[in-house]
């Protein structure tokens, strides 16, 4: 074999090699940010709610895994300054959603205003 073959292919496969290096550290950063675990999703929740639910405005705090967020249910708009972006490395999606009431279990409008929802 030549002496110029022998660079040409050392040279191929020293390129292959970085190429291979590469794809692996990139697939291997991809697949950490993609492979959220929802144990990961559910303790940043939990600490969403302990953070968040105390606060003036706050109407709930839920989550969802794909794409992994927390989702924070607000009661009027002017609260959205008072929430972070985001909460253990996870983003926050701002929902708002009013005022929530109750029903009263003796109100007889009760009925009225959910036909659909029977509770026993």
């Amino acid at each position: 074999m030549s002496v110029s073959k022998r660079i040409n292919r050392r040279s191929c496969l020293f390129n292959l090699l970085i190429i291979l290096i590469v794809v692996l550290l990139l697939s291997s950063v991809f697949m950490s940010v993609i492979n959220v675990s929802a144990a990961d999703i559910k303790e940043a929740r939990k600490r969403a709610e302990e953070m968040l639910l105390p606060m003036e405005g706050v109407a709930g705090v839920s989550h969802r895994e794909d794409p992994p967020r927390i989702i924070v249910y607000l009661e009027d708009e002017k609260y959205k300054d008072k929430i972070p972006n985001e909460i253990l490395g996870f983003k926050i999606e701002i929902v708002v959603i009013g005022k929530v009431k109750s029903f009263d279990n003796a109100s007889p409008d009760r009925a009225e205003a959910c036909p659909n929802i029977h509770i026993f």
